[in-house]
């Protein structure tokens, strides 16, 4: 079985499925996460992972994640600060 993880930063979701025996690829724009793959996934053609059985996709948890919150991210839900309006408009994308 073949795992692919789009967002994959710490690889928390690929470790712990490889240790179920499955062959993750990991795909993260941040190149200091050391993905397998190095873009943003909405750069990504989908036709090359066809043989892909499961897909996990996490948003950016530096702008999401509660430990974020005091950064100011987000106001009465409505993203303010251009890394929310980035993080929104890569999760509109999808």
């Amino acid at each position: 079985m073949k795992g692919l993880e789009l967002g994959s930063g710490s690889k928390t979701v690929s470790l712990a499925w490889s240790d179920l025996g499955i062959e993750m690829t990991t795909i993260d724009h941040d190149p200091k996460t050391e993905p397998d793959i190095c873009c943003k996934w909405e750069d990504l053609d989908p036709a090359d992972f066809q043989d892909i059985d499961i897909v996990w996709f996490s948003p950016d948890c530096t702008v999401y994640s509660v430990m974020s919150f005091p950064k100011g991210h987000f106001k009465d839900g409505v993203a303010v600060t251009d890394k929310a309006k980035a993080a929104e408009a890569s999760n509109q994308a999808a």
